[in-house]
Order: structure tokens, then sequence, then C-alpha cells
């Protein structure tokens, strides 16, 4: 990811690369401190978010509900805004859109999946597991769980339409 931001120009002093947490609560979380830090020393703080285009609609949820416990517990300010950049995965369209049966099993290289089973995984995902997941890290998120959830889902139907 570095290689790829720095030959788009961007500086090393503008990247902040997670690559110690497990998944993308983590990420969020671990975020936090230095967000908390950078809002109060200027006026505004941008978080460009940038992942796989399957990913986005579920870590953009995901980010938006930490951001918003933090700010609910005056954490951070209302400065800091939240960019997303969607990457295209490269993902092969075909191979069905549902996912295996036992999809969380070990020996499942869930990077072998088609798109349309990325899409399904990440759907299923936020139907079934990602609020009480959030909540597991002491995120308070019914106001963005309640706002977004609707509009997640509707992004990863619309990604499962595209061409």
């Amino acid at each position: 990811m570095k290689k790829l931001l720095a030959e788009a120009g961007v500086a090393d002093a503008k990247m902040l690369l997670d690559e110690t947490a497990s998944n993308t609560i983590e990420n969020a979380l671990r975020l936090l401190p230095i967000v908390e830090d950078m809002s109060a020393q200027k006026e505004g703080v941008e978080i460009v978010l940038i992942t796989s285009d399957f990913h986005m609609p579920r870590a953009a949820f995901i980010f938006e509900s930490v951001l918003a416990s933090a700010r609910a517990n005056k954490q951070i300010g209302r400065n800091v805004t939240l960019s997303r950049v969607s990457a295209p995965s490269g993902l092969a369209r075909e191979g069905g859109n549902s996912c295996p049966q036992d999809m969380h099993k070990k020996y499942m290289n869930i990077n072998e999946w088609s798109l349309e089973k990325r899409l399904a995984h990440e759907a299923q995902l936020m139907k079934e597991r990602m609020v009480p997941w959030i909540q597991s890290y002491h995120v308070d998120c019914p106001g963005v769980a309640s706002e977004r959830w609707d509009t997640v889902m509707e992004e990863i139907e619309g990604l499962k339409q595209a061409k």
C-alpha cells in the first residue's frame, strides 16, 4: 500500500498505514489517538479511507461508527471528516453469487473467492455480525447503525449489479 501511495505522489508524512491490526475495527480504533491529537491542533482533520471496492461499504460503516462514538465521548471534535477512496479489487466477477456454507473455516482461502462471493460475504457480515462485533470493542454505534444501515446494504447491492 505504501508503495502505491508513494507512486501516486502522497508524501510519507501524510501516510498512516496500520499493518498490525487484525481487522478493520482495530484499524479504526488505532487511528483514534492520532486523530484526537490532530483534531486538538488543527481546524480540520480529513481521514482518507482507502480500501478495496467490495470492502468499502463495510469499512466506511466501521470507521463512521468508531468516529461517531469518539465524538460522543468527546475524544475528537466535529472537525474530523472521513473521505473514501475505493480501489478496484481486480477480482473475477464469475464464480457464483453465494458464499460457501462454512465460510469461516480456516481451510478456505477468502482471497480466491470471486467478487460475487466476497460481496455476499460482506452482506452476510453486515446482517449477522457487524453491530455486535463493533460493540464488542466498546464502540457505541446505534446512531450510525440506524442511519447508515440501508445505505451500506444498497452500496453492496450496487457493487453486485455493476459491470
